[in-house]
């Protein structure tokens, strides 16, 4: 593509290469990619790239923790694709909006946005995707404290991951089911569930440390309920590992992305400019 200038080529190249360390949870790497994309997308006048960039900028904001800047992002996002008739990236924006709101505890905005990802994403067939937004959900209402949604988008998201024999995305549904049936007060349901999703996610090596942290913690508190403190320990313990291992890594990261920051600023006026030239 460099050698005959086809800046519309280069610029799908890094979006190409920007979503895989978008969902590696690269930051630094994705919004490097994602900002030379833009370059390329701008001068080759490709919007439909330059709205499926603007994807990943809002990601990389989440994962740096600037929510309002990636509410902002997102939301054009949302509006280019629904405009251009991109219906996968709107059903990504839907949940990435969603996820930002659950994140702001903004329960039933959060909600809204969900709702109409999964519905998307069932039309669209993509399985994958309706497994993760259930299993926000599930992790959602269990936040709000309300167990029976939370067992509801739980057991819909380990159906639909064992439809598709989703290896990924199967352990964290399962960890999001356990969570649910711990909150209704339900030890065993929620260790039976826990430990077999921590085993599945033992051999992956996508979000396992996330994963594993979150079943650690349900572990420690199912067996401290049920009076097993020997084995809530060893589960804490783990607990608390996982747990700094992944606070260290995250600081990592948002540190090396830190250095794209001013230019991810200057950006922000391309992206207002497409958010005018599509209202």
């Amino acid at each position: 593509f460099r050698r005959r200038a086809n800046r519309a080529g280069l610029g799908v190249a890094y979006l190409q290469l920007s979503f895989i360390e978008m969902v590696q949870e690269n930051p630094a790497l994705a919004l490097r990619a994602a900002l030379q994309g833009l370059a390329f997308a701008g001068q080759a006048g490709d919007k439909l790239t330059q709205t499926r960039l603007c994807l990943v900028l809002g990601n990389t904001y989440i994962q740096l923790g600037n929510y309002q800047d990636a509410l902002t992002t997102i939301q054009t996002t949302l509006r280019g694709a629904q405009v251009q008739g991109d219906e996968h990236t709107v059903a990504a924006a839907l949940s990435l909006l969603g996820n930002t709101h659950q994140r702001l505890k903004n329960w039933s905005i959060a909600l809204g946005f969900y709702g109409r990802a999964v519905q998307l994403n069932r039309r669209l067939g993509d399985l994958r995707s309706v497994t993760i937004d259930e299993t926000s959900l599930a992790q959602l209402f269990v936040e709000k404290g309300d167990y029976r949604q939370g067992l509801r988008h739980g057991l819909l998201a380990r159906a639909s991951a064992r439809d598709s024999k989703d290896a990924y995305t199967l352990p964290p549904a399962e960890v999001a089911l356990a969570r649910a049936y711990l909150l209704a007060g339900q030890p065993d349901s929620a260790i039976a569930l826990a430990k077999h999703g921590f085993a599945l996610n033992l051999p992956t090596r996508t979000g396992t440390k996330e994963t594993l942290r979150n079943a650690s913690g349900v572990l420690a508190q199912a067996y401290a309920r049920r009076g097993q403190f020997a084995d809530a320990y060893r589960y804490q313990s783990l607990w608390v590992a996982y747990k700094d291992s992944l606070s260290g890594e995250e600081t990592q990261k948002k540190t090396s992305a830190l250095f794209y920051n001013y230019e991810l600023d200057k950006k922000q006026s391309q992206i207002a400019l497409l958010t005018k030239t599509r209202q």
